[in-house]
């Protein structure tokens, strides 16, 4: 694969993102939703309820300047770090853009906050996902990631951060249909805190080679649970997943569930602990 170059935004608006994927997930109505084309933010809105709970869903840019306090001591230093590897490191030096979600403690976002990142253009991306949800808090955030048909490799390198406080809920679904001459190489990890519990599924159907590395790890001794599901249509697909160090009553580790088309030759997972 040839180094490519960042993708750079070329003035695209929402309105080139296929509706099936602007469209909500579940539901008619969503508490938020945020669209990112080719890496600049080209639509987004929040619900007043959410605003007035104090919930925030702002892209990551911006809110490094406006809650730097939150941003700051959450952003790569808990869940995802550059130590984790070379990609790791690529990303926490290069990441164009991102989005960060912060629901405060006791608060419940009933609504879903949904996310879409869509590359018009070929080449380097690298996109960022950081979830903050605080103590007895509740949230569910959908994120997508897609592109248009391409011409030359390109590459995603990106990151998704989770981090569950103690007693809080958090149900986390993330679709990714990049094209074929994608190269997606990303980190996803989550810390759960006490008794609170994660439900995270990811469904993957494009791009040439996904390398996934999926993570949970406890905050404290008496972590409720995570329940991880994924779904690889596509037969060239190689995906690793790393669901260590958690403890989920009664088994030691996180359920975790990989399901595949029938159409195709059963899908080789890796699992590391």
């Amino acid at each position: 694969m040839k180094a490519a170059k960042i993708v750079q935004p070329n003035g695209a608006t929402a309105e080139v993102v296929p509706q099936s994927i602007r469209a909500p997930l579940m539901g008619e109505r969503e508490g938020g939703t945020m669209v990112f084309v080719d890496g600049k933010l080209v639509h987004h809105q929040l619900s007043d309820e959410l605003k007035a709970q104090g919930v925030i869903f702002a892209d990551l840019l911006t809110a490094c300047t406006e809650h730097e306090a939150l941003v700051r001591p959450n952003l790569m230093t808990k869940a995802v770090l550059p130590a984790d590897g070379k990609f790791a490191a690529l990303h926490g030096a290069l990441w164009t853009y991102g989005v960060f979600v912060y629901v405060p403690k006791h608060k419940v976002a009933e609504l879903p906050l949904h996310i879409v990142m869509y590359n018009t253009k070929d080449g380097a991306s690298l996109g960022h996902v950081l979830v903050v949800v605080e103590e007895n808090a509740q949230a569910t955030v959908q994120v997508e990631y897609a592109s248009a048909q391409g011409q030359a490799q390109s590459l995603f390198c990106g990151a998704t951060e989770l981090l569950v406080g103690d007693y809080a809920n958090l149900r986390y679904v993330t679709l990714q249909d990049w094209n074929r001459q994608t190269y997606d190489i990303s980190h996803h990890r989550a810390r759960i805190g006490r008794e609170a519990n994660l439900d995270w599924i990811a469904a993957i159907w494009g791009h040439s080679l996904p390398r996934r590395l999926l993570s949970c790890t406890p905050t404290a001794q008496r972590p409720m649970g995570a329940s991880l599901a994924f779904s690889l249509p596509i037969k060239t697909n190689t995906l690793t997943l790393t669901p260590s160090r958690i403890i989920t009553p009664p088994s030691p580790q996180p359920t975790c569930c990989s399901r595949r088309s029938k159409r195709y030759c059963p899908h080789r997972v890796a699992r590391h602990d």
